[in-house]
């Protein structure tokens, strides 16, 4: 039963009748009688307000949950709760959150060191307060509060235990904050990614997969020169449902992102094996319903989230704070990578490319395969690799000189940077060897490329147009997950290497691709 005082000499509770003016109510709870006392003389002195009074700290928020007073002045130091604990548990309540909260007492109180975490008072006084300081407060808070209907909530804590429920609230927001700590545990882990976009979009999708049940989740960043979208696809997706969110993400990226245009976009899809046909995914139809949305047009790096699902699992009210704090976060490490990226740029790629061509070094594309297959393998995507080798690149060297055999060799590159998508990584492995890792690349559309650029180095003509020197080259090729019996980097590479072998021992200028019953020409 809830204990009322009415410092103007009556004892009925809230009423609740049309047309009768309600008194501001302000709940007192402390563990003195005497702190409690004077706080009611006090605010007796300067205007009539309904108390509710409390002892205790697990007391104070069954009254302030039950009741939804317009106001709390609450002591730190209270048996069972706190006033930290307690003050976080009704700032955590969505009905109670608004309410202007003053807490009263000694700055050494255990809690106190905790003050930071979210759900903090409006106020603060010490033990010995001004008494017009806290009543002048007491006002501006009053005059500040939000409107609320107390009748839409008379919460749960009406029930028989108003302690265990106190008890299991307390429990639930604490494994709440064990939940966010973790959450945000994964976000820090995601700096180790600062160099690639695409590690950190797709980490990104996995800690929002911990939050939200999506289908598809889409993150699009803009910079001066280019757009880039990572599309990740969470659950399986019929074509015609995939399609239409595609659709329906240019229009909303367009007419919400500054700089960014769809005509020219780099996207990368991830698990592109979860988009099914109609009649074999008709059980696994995902509607293409945006359950979740947020744009930043500030700073440098403009970006976009998009997450795809059924409307049923739109992100509910109660967790959209969170959502957008940890997207608020995954943009800051996004534009940090940017602008890592962009300060340090020719510093890195000093240290990565080969002087000679412009492409990659050895030592970073084997990094790089390393990476790309560690990815592909645990995405399940698809990925290809092709061991280039220039044709008797040693008789160019004994016949027309080294240097000549140096403006082949930038130019061989120059064909391949070319030839390859934004996506694809060129090195250069060795002397005339060269290594391209075409992502997200089945077979028939590694065979249609290295076929496409074997006969485009044979047409190019060198030199002398009129006379030009004549030039061919042998591949390799080798597909991943088409070889199962591949389940590391060194043996990817050894399959392509060996499919470039069998390419020059069968008569050079030649596709031929790896199997394990024998690498085959093209």
């Amino acid at each position: 039963m809830n204990n009322y005082y009415l410092i103007r000499g009556t004892s009925e509770p809230l009423s609740n009748t049309p047309g009768k003016m309600e008194k501001e109510n302000i709940l007192i709870a402390d563990a003195s009688d005497k702190t409690r006392n004077e706080l009611k003389i006090l605010l007796a002195q300067t205007n009539g307000y309904e108390i509710i009074d409390s002892d205790n700290g697990i007391d104070a928020v069954e009254k302030s949950l039950a009741n939804l007073p317009d106001l709390i002045i609450m002591g730190i130091d209270m048996p069972g709760m706190n006033g930290y604990q307690a003050c976080r548990l009704i700032k955590n309540d969505p009905a109670a959150n608004t309410i202007p909260l003053i807490l009263l007492g000694s700055e050494n109180c255990s809690g106190s060191k905790y003050l930071g975490v979210r759900g903090t008072p409006d106020d603060i006084f010490p033990e010995n307060y001004d008494p017009s300081s806290l009543t002048e407060t007491i006002k501006r808070r009053l005059g500040e509060k939000q409107p609320r209907n107390r009748t839409i909530q008379k919460n749960d804590l009406a029930s028989s235990d108003q302690h265990t429920n106190v008890i299991a609230r307390l429990n639930n927001l604490l494994d709440k904050k064990i939940y966010e700590a973790d959450l945000f545990t994964d976000l820090t882990g995601l700096v180790q990614n600062i160099f690639s976009y695409d590690d950190l979009a797709l980490a990104i999708m996995d800690v929002l997969a911990k939050l939200a049940d999506f289908s598809v989740a889409m993150i699009v960043v803009v910079t001066e020169d280019e757009s880039k979208q990572i599309v990740h696809l969470h659950k399986d997706v019929e074509k015609t449902s995939y399609q239409k969110m595609k659709d329906i993400s240019a229009k909303e990226f367009e007419g919400k992102i500054e700089g960014f245009d769809s005509s020219n976009l780099w996207t990368k899809t991830v698990r592109e094996d979860r988009i099914v046909d109609e009649t074999i995914g008709a059980e696994t139809n995902c509607e293409s319903s945006i359950i979740f949305s947020t744009f930043s047009n500030n700073g440098l790096l403009k970006k976009g989230f998009l997450l795809f699902g059924k409307e049923q699992n739109k992100i509910d009210e109660k967790d959209l704070e969170l959502v957008n704090t940890v997207v608020n976060e995954a943009c800051i490490i996004l534009e940090n990578s940017w602008l890592y990226g962009k300060l340090y740029k020719n510093i890195k790629n000093l240290t990565i490319t080969d002087g000679l061509t412009g492409i990659y070094n050895h030592k970073y594309i084997m990094g790089v395969v390393k990476q790309e297959f560690v990815r592909a393998k645990r995405y399940r995507h698809n990925i290809s690799i092709i061991m280039f080798d220039i044709d008797h690149f040693k008789n160019i060297n004994d016949t027309y000189g080294h240097q000549t055999g140096d403006v082949v060799l930038r130019e061989i590159s120059s064909i391949i940077k070319d030839s390859v998508r934004k996506s694809d990584i060129v090195g250069r492995y060795g002397g005339e060897e060269f290594t391209i890792i075409l992502t997200e690349t089945d077979r028939d559309k590694a065979t249609v490329f290295a076929e496409r650029l074997r006969k485009r180095v044979e047409a190019y003509k060198f030199f002398n147009p009129s006379d030009p020197l004549k030039i061919t080259a042998s591949m390799g090729l080798v597909c991943y997950p088409l070889e199962s019996s591949i389940d590391d980097p060194k043996s990817f590479l050894r399959c392509a290497d060996e499919a470039l072998y069998v390419a020059k021992d069968g008569g050079r200028n030649k596709v031929c691709l790896y199997s394990k019953d024998g690498a085959k020409t093209v």
